[in-house]
């Protein structure tokens, strides 16, 4: 019914004897409201608007208040286009014990607008009784601990999933789902999506969001999934990839992802993938930052996913490790990682491009550029080889494999190691260390020797270490026209 408004009032106030109260309501049409308030224990919300069958299930609102613990919300908005869906946990005065354990669901099946939004994608579209630009809004806001939440914006099959806005805010300790996850999931035909997941305290074990294409043809376009984790030990997880899209069909669909995560606890671990590219210059970036230290950053933006742009900035003064994987046709893509602050030591930094379509990607990784006493940092590079990996015959190096690319390595601190492997043409390589008993590994005429190695032809290496003493630098070229550059230093 159109214009229609229903509004549903539940007041149940916890008292010895109470049994569990529900309140349930089903909405089809359009631009319709719903209001469900309850106050109290062991309540739970049902909200459904549309039933699957009716196209025009679009404008709707649905708002839901629990106040106090160990409630249940759901809300369901099927054939979703322009709606909006509020939930909010344990908000007033009323809050309840330490241990909420409420659970929070908005699910909008067949999701999303028919087109892309205007403006600023971040910023959180307001409640209106016009629909606008954008596809479907959900928003859950918890605060006190032990709460769940789950946010569900999906086209069915490859159906489309555009422009929708979802957000978790959870305020305090110890969130997560049944199985300790806290998630978004933006699947299906999925593009111009906005997701955040935001823990103020010490939060879910794990956070997700995933933003899919799904089936040979989905795609995963202009999206922007952003976590933040204010706790220790916790896990994020971004995974921003088509339905299609192989190391040479140039036929995928990621592009134009944004995946962020900053996380300022320690032993933290991020793993973020935007895969299966349509190899145009519409690149993904992939932005993670970890502070406090004994952190794990995984990303990998792989399968013609070109232009891309990932960057690892670890600060912390524990043990870091960092791993970026641009490979199968990624060219033309920038990775760095950054680690170390003071006296950070013992840290992995390892990347890796392999058989990039285009030229000129770019790798750096700086360990401990603070200063600092640091030591026994270890940073890996390879472009046009990656271990591991299926690859083209390493000798036919000639083939224009990882072409004009540069690969930077600055350490300082003592007792660091360096290794670094280029296959191709016209490829560059600096490296430098500042301290001693820093090790830069080659040769013993290549097969391994774990790297400083260079194949192909008018290629630059350039070594600078400095410091007191103890250092080794060794390396090993093969091809024409290349130039080595060693320079040793006492100070």
């Amino acid at each position: 019914m159109k214009n229609a408004l229903l509004t549903t009032l539940l007041m149940a106030f916890a008292a010895v004897g109470f049994a569990q109260n529900t309140a349930t309501l089903n909405q089809i049409g359009q631009s319709q409201i719903s209001l469900q308030n309850q106050q109290g224990n062991l309540l739970t919300s049902e909200v459904t608007q549309g039933n699957g069958m009716i196209s025009a299930n679009t404008g709707n609102r649905s708002f839901t208040d629990q106040r106090q613990q160990t409630n249940t919300a759901t809300v369901l908005q099927l054939t979703a286009q322009h709606n909006q869906a509020t939930i909010l946990q344990n908000t007033n005065s009323l809050k309840g014990a330490a241990s909420a354990t409420n659970e929070a669901i908005i699910l909008q099946i067949n999701s999303g607008s028919a087109g892309l939004p205007t403006g600023d994608p971040n910023v959180v579209p307001t409640a209106s009784t016009s629909p606008g630009a954008w596809g479907n809004v959900a928003r859950i806001t918890q605060e006190q601990e032990g709460n769940h939440a789950t946010v569900q914006q999906i086209g069915s099959g490859t159906g489309t999933n555009y422009a929708n806005y979802g957000r978790i805010d959870q305020l305090k300790a110890s969130n997560g789902a049944s199985i300790y996850d806290v998630y978004i999931h933006q699947n299906g035909l999925s593009r111009g999506n906005v997701a955040s997941i935001q823990e103020t305290q010490a939060g879910a074990v794990r956070a997700i969001i995933e933003q899919k294409g799904e089936g040979a043809s989905g795609v995963s376009a202009g999206n922007t999934a952003t976590i933040n984790q204010a706790s220790a030990g916790v896990t994020a997880a971004i995974q921003q990839n088509s339905g299609a899209g192989t190391t040479t069909s140039l036929s995928g669909g990621s592009e134009g992802n944004t995946a962020t995560v900053n996380q300022t606890g320690g032993t933290g671990d991020v793993g973020i993938q935007q895969n299966n590219g349509s190899g145009t210059t519409l690149g993904n970036t992939a932005l993670v930052t970890q502070t406090a230290g004994f952190h794990t950053a995984w990303i990998d933006q792989n399968n013609d996913s070109q232009n891309n742009r990932a960057t690892v900035t670890q600060e912390g003064t524990g043990t870091d490790n960092a791993t970026i994987h641009q490979s199968g046709n990624s060219g033309n893509g920038t990775a760095s990682i950054h680690q170390g602050m003071g006296n950070s030591g013992s840290n992995l930094a390892l990347i890796g491009m392999q058989n990039q379509a285009g030229d000129a990607s770019s790798a750096t990784i700086n360990q401990n550029v603070t200063g600092g006493a640091g030591s026994n940092n270890s940073a890996t590079i390879f472009q046009g080889y990656v271990p591991g990996y299926a690859q083209p015959a390493e000798i036919a190096i000639n083939g224009g494999v990882s072409g004009k690319n540069r690969a930077v390595v600055d350490q300082k601190g003592s007792n660091n190691t360096m290794k670094q492997y280029q296959v191709g043409t016209n490829n560059q390589s600096d490296m430098a260390q500042t301290g001693s008993n820093n090790l830069i590994m080659g040769t013993t005429s290549f097969r391994d020797v774990s790297f400083a190695t260079q194949l192909g032809q008018s290629n630059t290496l350039s070594v600078t270490q400095s410091g007191l003493g103890g250092n080794t630098g060794a390396v090993f070229q093969q091809g024409t026209s290349n130039v080595g550059n060693v320079v040793q230093s006492n100070n």
